[in-house]
């Protein structure tokens, strides 16, 4: 039998807080965070106020501080892990004193004293293939880890989606036909993560990884890689997708994306019709750190069997049952969160019991 992770704690800094409380309950209150770009451009973004964005006098840049800031919270009161899988997407200037940072000084001696540390970039997947690696080496004995992801906004980023026709001025509308497109946002996650216990908490019981590799930026148009993660992940969890309470959906806000997202999760759900939810209309694309808010989501919503609302306007579409204000599900029912990135990536996670 598989090892299932244990979801001990979640830390998060994003544009609705400086912790994993305060975004959850501004996503529970349907609040979104969004203003005009600081880089000259004409974009909307969400970003984090107050976030210093030079490098500190430990080489730090606004990156690695905002992953030091949702570590701490996941990680306060622990034992050091046995391993850190640290992941962030943006070519930033200070991605190279982020992973120096990592080796050298672990993110925080006393707390994140971690013996080895991996860095990846597997762009907006990069969060939830570092959570893939911790599920795979707790296959192979490693009992405690640390994953964490974030991603401070930069003017190249922020250039790249706007030259790329991913984004725009206007709001996004995750999986609705209006969409105008993408919002980018900046912030980060962290999970701790043990093998499984005797508790009453959320798991990863669930977890499958794919790459179709048909174009850089476009998802491929049959969606059928992203179709075999999802299916694949349910499988792994020994579960059928009618077990599947709600999905917590990658749901960018783009054409290219939700269309491709929708048409799978009809297929593989069929007359269903479970509950989706996208958070970036609330906080918008957090880059790398997007998949593990997805994981953190579904595992408090596994917890508390509240929904956040889908928030947009328009139609959603077809065949998707979009969450709505207070929705609710049957609490501790299995959740799928999907996250999918250039290059053709796309991973997927079942988490429950």
């Amino acid at each position: 039998m598989r090892t299932r992770l244990e979801i001990q704690d979640i830390g998060a800094v994003t544009p609705l807080g400086s912790s994993w409380i305060e975004t959850w309950k501004g996503l529970l209150a349907g609040e979104s965070r969004s203003s005009a770009s600081e880089y000259g451009l004409d974009v909307c973004v969400s970003i984090i106020e107050n976030l210093e964005r030079s490098i500190d006098a430990d080489g730090r840049g606004p990156t690695a501080r905002l992953m030091h800031m949702a570590c701490e919270e996941a990680c306060r009161g622990r034992e050091p892990p046995e391993k850190l899988w640290a992941a962030s997407n943006h070519g930033e200037a200070d991605l190279a004193a982020l992973t120096s940072s990592i080796h050298t000084v672990p993110l925080s001696s006393e707390t994140f004293g971690a013996s080895t540390a991996t860095w990846l970039s597997s762009a907006c997947s990069s969060g939830l293939h570092a959570l893939w690696f911790a599920y795979l080496s707790a296959q192979q004995g490693v009992r405690q880890s640390v994953v964490v992801a974030g991603d401070a906004l930069s003017r190249i980023g922020v250039a790249g989606f706007l030259n790329a026709g991913a984004t725009g001025i206007e709001l996004s509308s995750p999986l609705r036909q209006s969409s105008a497109g993408m919002r980018v946002g900046e912030g980060a996650v962290a999970l701790s993560l043990a093998s499984e216990r005797a508790s009453e908490k959320p798991r990863i019981i669930g977890m499958a990884a794919t790459c179709d590799a048909g174009h850089p930026t476009h998802p491929d148009a049959s969606g059928a890689w992203l179709e075999k993660a999802i299916r694949d992940a349910i499988e792994i969890a020994g579960l059928a997708p009618s077990d599947v309470e709600a999905v917590v959906a990658h749901g960018t806000g783009t054409r290219a994306n939700d269309t491709v997202e929708t048409e799978v999760l009809t297929r593989v759900f069929g007359a269903q019709k479970v509950p989706v939810v996208s958070v970036k209309g609330a906080v918008g694309h957090i880059m790398g750190a997007a998949g593990l808010l997805n994981v953190a989501v579904a595992a408090e919503a596994w917890r508390s069997g509240l929904l956040p609302p889908t928030l947009g306007d328009g139609l959603a579409w077809p065949s998707v049952q979009l969450t709505t204000h207070g929705q609710r599900i049957e609490a501790r029912k299995p959740i799928l969160a999907t996250a999918s990135g250039f290059g053709g990536n796309n991973v997927a996670v079942v988490v429950g019991t």
